[in-house]
């Protein structure tokens, strides 16, 4: 009969709703995707570059694009198009330290507590901004996003 199946769905609906609605509460999920976003909209400069540390963390700037988009990524050699892949390809430290040169202002993005292996910093990338002061650090929940200037001549 029909009667039974509705009452059996307005259950389900009433037992998954509550919890549905919790998940997408800021505060419950491991990041502030649109926080970062803001960050960066309110600070970046022109020609401020962006290095995702490591790669896997450009998911980020998919997120809420629009800032993100006016940092030149020093870090992809191959675009997500390009490389047939979802967040690019990653440079050789070799290129990224020529990008380097010349940049005056550059943000990093990494994972603070990195759950694998393919999502903890590169040490070759890392060894490349000693040279640079960091002039501004944002902890928003699980990223750690970073504004590193160069220094002045």
């Amino acid at each position: 009969s029909f009667a039974p199946s509705v009452v059996l769905a307005a259950l389900i609906v009433a037992a998954v709703a509550g919890p549905q609605a919790a998940t997408r509460l800021t505060a419950s999920r491991a990041d502030n995707l649109r926080t970062l976003a803001s960050i960066v909209a309110t600070h970046e400069r022109p020609g401020d570059a962006i290095l995702y540390l490591p790669r896997l963390t450009a998911v980020i700037g998919h997120a809420y694009p629009a800032p993100f988009d006016k940092l030149r990524d020093i870090g992809e050699a191959a675009d997500p198009v390009t490389s047939g892949t979802l967040l690019g390809t990653s440079a050789r430290p070799g290129v990224v330290a020529a990008r380097l040169h010349g940049v005056r202002r550059l943000w990093t993005v990494e994972w603070v507590h990195p759950l694998a292996a393919d999502s903890v910093p590169p040490p070759n990338l890392l060894r490349l901004l000693t040279p640079l002061r960091m002039a501004g650090s944002w902890l928003i929940q699980s990223v750690l996003l970073i504004l590193y200037v160069a220094p002045s001549h």
